[in-house]
């Protein structure tokens, strides 16, 4: 579950194939998006507030509109569950992550495909886009991380060290490293030591 851009209302993904929005202060359900054939695996909204994207193993993403729950356009071409779907910073674009070892770059307007990234040899768990929104980054079931040029789809540093899948990714605020890694060399800058099972999740501070 994540709080919309306002922190007004939660967003939630389900088994139950649909994603739901919840005044936050009340707990009422106040929209429910409906038209996956299978669960729904991630939802986020987009910085304006006004689009919604949802992830789902019926490999499919689809676009939303917030205000009424209608569905823009879905998202086709995935051979395999789509397990994560992210807005750029601009909310313009957005990018889905799958099973079938790609990552697809969708124009937000239309739903027109504009780029696939490919080159993971495993499923994608987790996608990113640089504070910027020129670069992306993704990580697969193997333990590798790419970083690629979003436009071109041209892999420009790939991130080894990993035994396992690693299931989230992160640029720092200033785009200058990736969870403990650097974005320029790909040098891996610090290593976190001390978990007893798997780390799921990251995320950096504003401050870098």
């Amino acid at each position: 579950a994540i709080f919309t851009p306002d922190g007004k209302e939660v967003l939630t993904a389900s088994q139950g194939r649909t994603a739901r929005l919840w005044n936050a202060v009340t707990g009422e359900c106040v929209r429910t998006f409906e038209g996956h054939r299978s669960l729904v695996r991630s939802a986020v909204i987009a910085l304006d507030g006004k689009t919604m994207i949802t992830a789902s193993q019926d490999q499919t993403a689809k676009l939303w509109c917030v205000a009424t729950g209608k569905c823009l356009h879905t998202l086709e071409g995935h051979r395999e569950a789509v397990r994560v779907a992210v807005f750029s910073p601009t909310g313009k674009q957005a990018l889905t992550a799958s099973a079938d070892s790609t990552t697809r770059l969708w124009n937000v307007a239309d739903g027109e495909l504009l780029v696939v990234l490919r080159g993971h040899s495993h499923g994608v768990f987790a996608a990113a886009f640089s504070p910027d929104g020129d670069q992306v980054l993704t990580a697969s079931g193997n333990g590798l991380v790419k970083l690629w040029a979003k436009d071109t789809g041209e892999c420009l540093v790939s991130f080894e060290g990993h035994h396992d899948a690693v299931r989230s990714v992160a640029f720092s605020p200033d785009g200058r490293e990736v969870r403990a890694w650097s974005a320029a060399t790909g040098a891996c800058a610090r290593t976190l030591s001390g978990h007893g099972g798997q780390v799921l999740s990251v995320a950096c501070s504003q401050a870098g």
